[in-house]
């Protein structure tokens, strides 16, 4: 019987062994930095593939690419925004909007994004790499209405973890089973600027095409982007988006992320507004 029971809890840790190695390998998902200015930006040099085939890669200043971001000899765009340029683990990298909109388009396209990111949070994160402003030709936006706010801060391990955690098994039946508790208030609280200002300053120091296209979610179809803040739309070229009119039911993936299709066609919309905007090929 002792050792009948004995092999038993030697399977039982066996097959825990087994299934917390395949946790690890299946669950790779991106890491993320955090601090009280930006609030939080994706890990630098870092690749991988969530659930074997939805693969992601983000290159030095992470930006959501493999490829290192050098101005090129077509139209280099700096694509900018939150989990709807990020993508997010549900998607392949190719079905991303950044990927989506070069495949459409030839273009460069580098894709700077963070799940739940506020329109501060990606002008800091702008502010931290000049570099990528400067090289590139036109600057899109893709912005919601809950990006004209407070910005976001790091809170929680299980929305933007910043280390691989002990043990997966436990993380997983935390992140997936359990029901989350709210995040609790940020250990790293980002400050609250003066967007206007922030925005009218970015826009006149670029000297570059800014086009924004403001996307409605599910629930605010057919409302006209009434919720953008009217004083930001006297810079740049500002476009409202009906996530639902173009692609139907089929364009979101949940209440307000695009699926594939959805990102096919915000790609097209997007190519159609820079070309609109850009009078002439720049000179490399």
């Amino acid at each position: 019987m002792k050792r009948r029971v004995l092999k038993g809890l030697l399977a039982c840790i066996l097959c825990l062994v087994a299934a917390e190695a395949l946790a690890r390998v299946v669950f790779d998902f991106p890491l993320y930095e955090a601090d009280d200015e930006l609030g939080y930006w994706p890990r630098a040099n870092q690749e991988g593939a969530f659930l074997f085939r939805n693969d992601w890669a983000f290159n030095s200043t992470s930006l959501g690419v493999e490829k290192e971001f050098q101005p090129s000899a077509k139209l280099d765009v700096l694509l900018v925004g939150d989990s709807i340029v990020y993508g997010g683990n549900e998607l392949q990298q190719a079905q991303k909007l950044g990927p989506m909109l070069q495949q459409e388009t030839g273009w460069a396209v580098w894709p700077a994004g963070a799940g739940s990111w506020a329109l501060q949070n990606e002008l800091t994160f702008l502010g931290r790499h000049p570099e990528l402003v400067a090289g590139s030709d036109v600057i899109a936006f893709v912005v919601n209405s809950g990006d004209f706010g407070s910005p976001s801060e790091w809170r929680s391990a299980f929305t933007h973890p910043r280390e691989k955690p002990p043990i997966f098994l436990i993380y997983l039946f935390q992140r997936y089973v359990l029901p989350l508790d709210p995040p609790p208030a940020s250990p790293m609280p980002v400050r609250r600027a003066d967007l206007l200002a922030w925005w009218t300053d970015f826009a006149t120091s670029t000297n570059k095409p800014l086009i924004v296209f403001a996307y409605s979610n599910q629930g605010e179809l057919a409302q006209r982007c009434t919720w953008v803040p009217r004083h930001l739309m006297a810079r740049g070229s500002w476009y409202c988006y009906d996530g639902k009119k173009l692609p139907g039911t089929a364009g979101f993936r949940d209440d307000i992320h695009p699926s594939v299709r959805g990102n096919q066609v915000l790609a097209g919309q997007i190519a159609q507004a820079i070309r609109a905007n850009m009078e002439e090929p720049p000179a490399k």
